[in-house]
């Protein structure tokens, strides 16, 4: 499936969220594999894009020790500029489907009551068995 490096940042952020909000609860053991799998395969995926972050970030000096620095807001500017381009480039992930079609999946949440974001939902979809087309006789 191809994704930005954006895309697949913000996939993988979503996707590390909803394993914090489900430690607590009784989330099915195909849902949590899934959801690892994913953040595994994405993390591998996007090894050079975060490393390259990380270094535009120390780069800019943007971290707490330098949150209330005058200059911050220049400085996110420029590091956003040199970052963009490469946020916007393609790449191929091999997502991994998990056995549950999505209705199941938001059956599942719905009775254990997480509230999840939109992001989190269409992250979600992606990750689940599509429903096999319907056939109807004519």
């Amino acid at each position: 499936m191809k994704f930005t490096n954006g895309g697949a940042y913000n996939m993988m952020l979503s996707l590390n969220n909803m394993i914090q909000k489900f430690e607590s609860k009784d989330v099915s053991s195909v849902i949590l594999f899934g959801i690892m799998r994913n953040i595994r395969i994405l993390s591998t995926e996007l090894k050079e894009f975060e490393e390259i972050r990380q270094k535009l970030m120390q780069k800019y000096e943007i971290d707490e020790k330098h949150k209330n620095d005058e200059d911050l807001n220049d400085r996110i500017q420029k590091f956003e500029s040199e970052l963009s381009p490469i946020t916007e480039e393609e790449i191929e992930v091999d997502i991994h489907h998990i056995s549950y079609e999505f209705d199941k999946v938001q059956t599942v949440l719905e009775k254990i009551d997480i509230p999840i974001s939109l992001q989190d939902i269409v992250f979600l979809q992606l990750i689940c068995k599509q429903p096999e087309p319907s056939t109807k006789d004519e």
